[in-house]
């Protein structure tokens, strides 16, 4: 059942579902993130993104982890799969926010309104959020064109 912008509770309160054997996990603070970007670029182009794909998930993942970096403790993890129909990156931080849907709710026109999960769900197939009393994970889903053969 849909709850509109005020969502709460469940399944917003329940950590997100694991995932498989990780193709990469690296720590990051505020002059590391030059070096996510690169880590990110350099997977989805090897998943085969292509171009544009691979800038957009650049793009979210950098904004997700410059909020970590301002509002989530100032550091954060960046954790990235690599799945036969998409390459997948989270990012876990300290932080804490009580909008389940923040992402999906579009920014005020002044320049200093915050944008950042709200142009990662632009930019990406799936956004998921989580904020929990440990921290808070966004996990971004990046589809690729075509499927990783084993």
């Amino acid at each position: 059942m849909f709850r509109g912008l005020d969502a709460s509770g469940a399944p917003f309160d329940a950590p997100l579902p694991e995932r498989g054997t990780a193709l990469a996990r690296i720590q990051f603070g505020a002059t590391d993130l030059a070096s996510v970007r690169n880590l990110v670029a350099n997977h989805a182009d090897a998943a085969g993104l292509g171009p544009m794909h691979a800038s957009e998930l650049v793009i979210a993942v950098n904004e997700v982890a410059t909020n970590s970096v301002r509002h989530g403790g100032g550091r954060g993890t960046l954790t990235i799969w690599l799945e036969a129909f998409a390459v997948i990156c989270e990012i876990a931080d300290q932080g804490h926010f009580d909008k389940a849907l923040v992402d999906r709710e579009r920014p005020a026109e002044t320049v200093a309104a915050p944008r950042g999960l709200w142009l990662a769900n632009q930019l990406c197939d799936l956004v998921q959020i989580r904020s929990l009393r440990d921290g808070t994970v966004v996990r971004l889903h990046k589809r690729r064109s075509t499927p990783a053969v084993n």
